[in-house]
């Protein structure tokens, strides 16, 4: 996946496969009437630790909704990242795994 052409469903299950291989839980989250507007796109549960992953195009920003909602995620002690398209899913893998290193599983 070379480039920052790639669209986000297209990164997601390149990530996807990558969070799993980790032995990591990880789902995409789909806005609807019974989901609270502005929750990030992806739950990841790393090392009994939740991770919320907000995947953007480069050039995109968060809504302000998105960033409230992110906000009081981390105030409530989740992890939380903006993740770009361009971004090597790799490291999107190293920065969850840094963070929850340690984290009873």
């Amino acid at each position: 996946m070379k480039g920052s052409r790639r669209t986000e469903a297209r990164y997601w299950a390149v990530l996807r496969e990558l969070l799993r291989r980790q032995g990591w839980f990880a789902v995409k989250t789909w806005g609807g009437p019974y989901q609270r507007p502005g929750l990030p796109d992806v739950l990841v549960v790393a090392n009994g630790r939740a991770v919320f992953l907000e995947l953007k195009r480069p050039g995109s920003r968060p809504t302000e909704l998105q960033e409230a909602t992110m906000e009081e995620l981390e105030l409530a002690g989740a992890l939380v990242r903006v993740v770009y398209t361009d971004e090597p899913p790799e490291s999107v893998v190293e920065w969850v795994r840094s963070r929850t290193a340690g984290c009873p599983s």
